[in-house]
């Protein structure tokens, strides 16, 4: 697998990337207004920026196929997505440590937001939920997700 950082000609990969995975999986944990809240909410617009300001990370497989994508950005990581046919194979553990390597160059605690179906592998990386988020949707509907912290190894900071 090869990881490298995102251009403008890997914009339709990242989206699709990205819609593959919130249109497949999210719709196993929260309710359709939820999953259509953040798959608008993860659009080529937002995409754009984040590669124009070489904050996006993509993972291409042995065989060239762009299978996950992540963004560092700040002191934070977000858009993390790996397509269903390719997690569990350790995609997504090999892209969070270079995400994570970035970000801790400059900052001492990384935060980033967890949906429900990534939150176990946020805690089996050492993440600590420090905050519970319920957001509306509209119509009675709500996203829920947990912010999240990492502390630089070897921080004995609280």
């Amino acid at each position: 697998m090869k990881i490298f950082q995102a251009t403008c000609e890997h914009i339709d990969a990242i989206y699709r990337i990205t819609q593959r995975v919130v249109l497949e999986s999210y719709p196993h944990y929260y309710p359709a207004p939820a999953v259509k809240f953040m798959s608008d909410y993860h659009d080529k617009e937002k995409i754009g920026r984040d590669i124009r300001e070489g904050t996006i990370l993509m993972l291409e497989t042995d065989d060239g196929i762009p299978a996950a994508t992540g963004t560092a950005r700040g002191c934070q990581i977000g858009r993390l997505f790996v397509l269903p046919e390719y997690q569990g194979r350790g995609m997504g553990a090999s892209l969070m440590d270079e995400l994570e390597q970035i970000v801790f160059q400059s900052c001492d605690r990384i935060r980033l937001d967890a949906s429900l179906p990534a939150k176990p592998m946020y805690i089996k990386r050492g993440y600590k939920e420090i905050r519970y988020e319920i957001q509306s949707v509209g119509n009675g509907d709500f996203v829920c997700f947990s912010v999240m912290e990492l502390k630089r190894p070897g921080d004995r900071c609280e």
